[in-house]
């Protein structure tokens, strides 16, 4: 909670009136109080210094919250933004506030600012009255931090601050948790003013109270200036001139003191106004539309945006046709749009739960099933209001392989759908994977429109409405309005796969399932379990039931030594039950074969697999060994896919010829060895989705049994079968969506193969026998790609280029095309995330092989391929700033397509408005303009007006735009781009760099109109594209400068300079070479950091 520390002697609410909240370490709960209380004495000066209007509050940590370092950041960091929203419930009072933390308050206020930005929705109106930022010895570790020193340094924290600190206060996951925090906190790019107050002095000159918490310390700095900096723009470095034991206590005649007064001096002054100006509440533009883009109807006045009525070019001054692309009147795209994602209503109830069912046979997990009930649904009785009950409740369920999480964690789901809203099952092996994941629950919520393209927007939109999970958006935030929904994350061995997708706050419960200890506490999961083995009685219980055979008491002490010997996991007794239905043996006759020692021999080699889990070892490895050959065959095919669902249309593909002789070759062939895995209990079936999955733990297994040659053959085979399903795509049909949802149903068998492969290639221990797996890699590169993940085109396209060039020698000419097709979409990737110099590299292998081609007769091989590798070197050199070069490609190109046989125009959609680009860069409007209008009528003929086909008529008209603003025809120029904006609105969502890209443009007109609110809406529209994907910094850094330019027209110099400032270090970091001083950098400079159909 926060208490007043310093209250002013008046009451009141002054509109330049201040709240500081002071932090401090962990041991020192009361700075007011203590060996510490010198923090008082100065606060007490500063509030005096200040005036009246100051108030100093504390916030009381609780020492109890956790036994860990990063317990306790992680239940402070909590409590600290209750406790702000308990203190500032709206965004009534324009108050600024300001946090002064010490050594370990650092991390909890870190943590608190964090969840602030993750639950923008019920606490960004926090974010305008936070106006500064105080560190007093924190430390922050940034990327090069070494695991060791982060130890030390947390070591050191913990022995100075708490008398009372043992081994337990610091734990293995402490470091990794930390450091993690401090990268998600330089996410935020916070733009408040900063002073980070580090040490120069060592332990050594401390007094003897120092040395006996600290004696590991002496001659140490806890916190110098290479860990204070916490990367903040405009952030002061300031020397204590002392110690860690005396940087809180900061002397009122010194250089700190004075810049800490300084600093809350300017934000007294300059906040109240800017808070104000970010809280009020805006009233949108009259919304308006056109119905065509030619219209008989009579115009009407746009006065509220345009100084007059505006005309757009009509013709070419050759006369040519210009059908489809003249306006006689139009209407204004509303300048402001929600900022949020989705508005749509939520289909509710929403349970996707994958191919999970609860298992027919459940028991001995009721205390658990309660444990979970306690976690995940009980209200948090000590929120002070309803809103703050709103945190997110999470659980984590680890255990050895086998264990029974899984099935847990699918009976409570399955039990609890009465109490729930929404349940989403997402298997959590891979990033890639859930990113599909959450477009699927788009998808399925009815938040967007069918199934998306872009994995990324999706991403968003899921995280927005679970951070605000309205049941009716119409409607205000109450109790009842609020959905409750539970997230599943099943097999999260990866605790990093979480990060990206953690939904933060809201008003939902976290589930997750894991292999890994550590799981139970970490940054994002609060309390967890290890999830013991069954019971004796429970084990016994579990088996008769499987077996359908009770014990008799003639049995009663074989079914015990079976049930002691099968270790209380599911798994084994489970397999156990599959070879009593195989080998149609009692209980007695299966304790006498478990006494076997020759048969335990046997299977000794893999029991040391597993540590501890000896017992499903053998269970699994024994039902192998009573296998038929189609059956076995099948299971290792099975275990070198997705464990979680495989579809039978892969399984079943009898096209292919198979490495593995004994795979099954027919229907009636597979089905029989289906059954035979089923009824040995070693693969499970979804009777609805006829998909097969399997206990990871059962597939290492099986592998570590293959030997080499059929590990070889086993992949061959399974290659062979996703290439036969696999929706390959040709050049020509690049950006259909039609593929889509057959992808993702093989897409993560096919992520499953890559990742196991990869290794063995860069080894050489595997040789394809065709290039047919480089063919599909490739393919894959590029539906990701079209999914809105370039950056994961790359890892795809790299192994078929290995695999390409391995393959030469064999295969040259197939193999040339498997590399150039890798190049082409490695280079085409590489343009998105702005890496123009590889991208260029990669163009040009691509383009240099295609020109090496020749016919039988000897002559150039021209086909569609070269001229979509001409228009792209055009793309490559056009980046580069070589416009020369690149209009010689872009005729180049447009010259091949018009010599081909299957000509039709709409093949210039790539080529020619990016030669229209060209033109505007060079500065010649006239040809610029006459060959965009000329491709604009084409797509208009063909298409429609405005088509919503693909982005390419957006690209069209952002370039004319563009044109017309160079011409000077200012209001012509903003009809074009606000019809870009509505036609990327459509075609490519809010979230889309693109739409980034136009809503930069419309930025820069509003504030031409001195529209500076609209202005500054567009602007944060564009930023928050910009930030849902980091390599997207160059598009961040234009946009950002540009803030700046707004703020300066508006008269708040103070931000325009923050505002440059941090455009300013972007882009140094991406010119490195480039030592200009930010006053003799102008727009244009900034603009050329991106793509040039992005300027």
């Amino acid at each position: 909670m926060l208490r007043p520390l310093i209250e002013p002697p008046v009451a009141g609410d002054a509109s330049n009136g201040l709240d500081i909240v002071v932090i401090p370490a962990w041991g020192l709960s009361q700075p007011s109080q203590g060996a510490r209380s010198s923090l008082f004495s100065w606060s007490r000066k500063l509030s005096d210094d200040l005036g009246p209007s100051v108030t100093i509050f504390e916030y009381q940590l609780d020492q109890e919250n956790g036994k860990s370092l990063s317990d306790h950041v992680l239940n402070g960091g909590s409590n600290l933004l209750k406790s702000l929203r308990s203190h500032r419930p709206n965004n009534k009072s324009k108050r600024s506030i300001v946090f002064i933390s010490y050594s370990t308050g650092g991390f909890v206020l870190k943590q608190a600012l964090c969840l602030v930005r993750i639950h923008f929705h019920e606490c960004g109106y926090l974010l305008p009255a936070i106006s500064g930022l105080i560190f007093l010895g924190v430390p922050h570790f940034q990327r090069n931090a070494t695991a060791a020193e982060v130890k030390q340094t947390i070591e050191f924290l913990l022995k100075f601050h708490n008398k009372e600190a043992n081994k337990n206060c610091q734990t293995p996951n402490d470091a990794k948790a930390l450091i993690s925090l401090c990268r998600e906190f330089e996410r935020l790019n916070l733009n408040i003013p900063a002073i980070s107050v580090y040490e120069s002095q060592t332990a050594t000159n401390e007094s003897s109270y120092f040395a006996r918490f600290l004696n590991t310390s002496q001659g140490q700095v806890i916190v110098p200036q290479r860990l204070s900096q916490v990367g903040i723009a405009g952030e002061q470095l300031v020397d204590s001139q002392s110690s860690h034991a005396r940087v809180c206590d900061v002397d009122v005649t010194g250089d700190a003191y004075g810049k800490i007064q300084c600093l809350l001096s300017d934000i007294m002054r300059t906040a109240p106004e800017r808070i104000a100006l970010m809280s009020s509440p805006y009233k949108v533009p009259p919304r308006l539309r056109y119905a065509t883009l030619r219209s008989d109807a009579g115009s009407y006045e746009t006065d509220h945006l345009l100084p007059g009525t505006a005309s757009v070019p009509t013709s070419y001054p050759e006369g040519c046709s210009t059908a489809g692309s003249t306006v006689a009147s139009f209407e204004m795209v509303p300048l402001v749009t929600p900022l949020e994602g989705s508005e749509k209503e939520p289909i509710l109830p929403c349970f996707m739960l994958s191919s999970q069912h609860r298992a027919e046979h459940f028991l001995g997990r009721d205390d658990m099933l309660a444990t979970l009930d306690r976690y995940l649904l009980q209200e948090q009785k000590d929120a002070p209001d309803d809103t703050q009950r709103a945190s997110i409740r999470s659980f984590a369920i680890c255990g050895l392989g086998g264990v029974g999480k899984t099935t847990l964690a699918a009976e409570y789901a399955v039990s609890r759908q009465h109490v729930f809203d929404a349940i989403f099952w997402l298997n959590a092996d891979d990033s890639n994977i859930l990113g599909n994941s959450f477009a699927h629950i788009s998808a399925k919520l009815g938040l967007e429109e069918g199934s998306s393209s872009d994995i990324a927007a999706s991403h968003s939109i899921v995280m927005n409405w679970l951070s605000k999970p309205l049941k009716r958006p119409s409607e205000p935030e109450t109790q009842e309005n609020l959905a409750k929904w539970l997230i599943i994350f099943d097999n999260v061995d990866n605790l990093d796969v979480l990060s990206e997708f953690w939904p933060g706050l809201g008003r939902g419960s976290v589930l997750v399932t894991s292999r890994d200890p550590q799981a139970k506490r970490n940054m994002h999961i609060r309390d967890g379990t290890q999830l013991p083995g069954l019971s004796l009685v429970n084990t016994q219980l579990l088996l008769e039931q499987l077996t359908d055979s009770p014990a008799t008491k003639a049995q009663e002490k074989a079914i015990q030594s079976i049930a002691g010997k099968l270790g209380g996991l599911p798994l084994a007794i489970n397999q156990m039950a599959g070879l009593y239905r195989q080998l149609r043996c009692s209980h007695t006759d299966i304790a006498k074969l478990l006494d076997d020692k020759g048969i335990a021999t046997t299977f000794q080699t893999t029991a040391d697999l597993y540590k501890g889990q000896e017992s499903q070892s053998l269970a699994t490895i024994w039902a192998l060994d009573r296998l038929e050959g189609p059956t076995r065959a099948l299971l290792q095919v099975i275990c070198l896919l997705d464990p979680d669902a495989i579809p039978q249309e892969l399984l079943a593909s009898f096209s292919v010829e198979p490495d593995l002789a004994e795979y099954p070759k027919t229907m009636l062939e597979y089905l029989r060895a289906r059954g035979e895995l089923l009824s040995s209990s070693l693969i499970n079936l979804d009777e609805e989705s006829g998909e097969i999955s399997i206990h990871r733990l059962i597939q290492d297994s099986v592998l570590h049994d293959m030997s080499p040659e059929q590990l070889d053959a086993a992949y061959h085979t399974a290659i062979a079968l996703v290439i036969a399903v696999w929706p390959f795509q040709s050049m020509k049909e690049h950006h259909s969506i039609a593929r889509f949802g057959k992808c993702e149903t093989f897409f993560p068998s096919v992520l499953r193969l890559k990742d196991g492969l990869e290794p063995m290639i860069r080894q050489g221990s595997y040789s394809p026998k065709n290039l047919g797996v480089a063919r599909l890699f490739n393919d894959v590169g590029w539906y990701m790609f079209e999914r809105g993940l370039p950056d994961k085109t790359v890892p795809f396209c790299n192994v078929a280029l290995m695999i390409g060039e391995q393959m030469k020698s064999l295969d040259s000419i197939e193999a040339h095309e498997v590399i150039r097709e890798g190049h082409s979409f490695i280079g085409i990737a590489l343009v998105e995330t702005n890496s123009h110099d590889k991208s260029q590299k990669h163009k040009q292998q691509w383009l240099d092989m295609l020109l090496e081609r020749r016919s039988e007769s000897g002559l150039q091989i021209r086909d569609y391929e070269l001229g979509y590798a001409y228009n792209e070197i055009g793309v490559a050199y056009g980046n580069n700033g070589l416009c020369k070069q690149a209009c010689e490609a872009f005729h180049e190109s447009i010259q091949i397509f018009q010599g081909l046989e299957d000509y039709t125009d709409t093949m210039l959609g790539w080529p020619q408005p990016n030669l229209g680009f060209m033109y505007w860069l060079l500065k010649d409007y006239h040809n610029a303009e006459k060959v965009l209008i000329e491709i604009l009528d084409i797509h208009a003929i063909v298409w429609g007006v405005d088509d919503t086909r693909s982005f390419k008529t957006g690209k069209i008209l952002y370039g004319l735009g563009n044109v017309l603003e160079a011409q000077g025809r200012l209001q012509e120029s903003l009809v074009f781009h606000q019809r870009c904006y509505e036609q990327y609105s459509k075609v490519l969502g809010n979230n889309h760099h693109r739409f980034g890209d136009v809503c930069h443009k419309m930025a820069g007109h509003c504030i031409r109109l001195h529209r500076f609110r609209e202005a500054e809406d567009y602007l944060n529209k564009a930023l928050k594209a910009f930030k849902l994907r980091p390599y997207l910094v160059n598009e961040t850094a234009r946009t950002t400068y540009l803030k700046g330019m707004l703020y300066q027209e508006m008269g708040r110099m103070e931000e325009a300079n923050k505002e440059m400032r941090r455009a300013y270090e972007m882009r140094k970091r991406l010119k490195r070479t480039d030592s200009r001083p930010l006053e003799q950098l102008d727009e244009t400079d900034f603009d050329q950091l991106v793509a040039f159909w992005s300027r």
